[in-house]
C-alpha cells in the first residue's frame, strides 16, 4: 500500500551515506615512526612528550558554531563587508 501511494505521488527516499571517509592513508606525505609504541611509562622525567589536539579543534568548532548562532562577525568578515559595499 505505501509503495503504491508513493510511485503514485512520485515519492522517492533519499538515503544518507552509511560512511564518510575522513583519513587518507594513501599518500606520499612523511609519516613519523610511533617510537613510544603504545608503552607510556616513562622511567626519568622528560624522556616522552605526547600531546592531544582533539580539545582545541573541538573547541574550534563550539566558538565557531556559538558564534554563528550569535551573529557574530570576524573582524576580517566587517573588514571584508564594509570594503565590498563601498567598491
Amino acid at each position: 500500500m505505501v509503495r503504491s501511494i508513493k510511485e503514485e505521488h512520485d515519492i522517492k527516499c533519499r538515503r544518507h551515506k552509511r560512511f564518510k571517509v575522513t583519513t587518507d592513508s594513501d599518500h606520499n606525505k612523511l609519516v613519523y615512526p610511533n617510537v613510544l609504541d603504545q608503552k607510556f611509562e616513562a622511567s626519568r622525567p622528560n624522556q616522552s612528550w605526547v600531546s592531544d589536539i582533539i580539545g582545541y579543534i573541538e573547541l574550534y568548532y563550539n566558538q565557531t558554531r556559538i558564534q554563528k548562532s550569535l551573529g557574530y562577525k570576524s573582524p576580517r568578515q566587517v573588514w571584508f563587508n564594509y570594503y565590498r559595499q563601498a567598491a
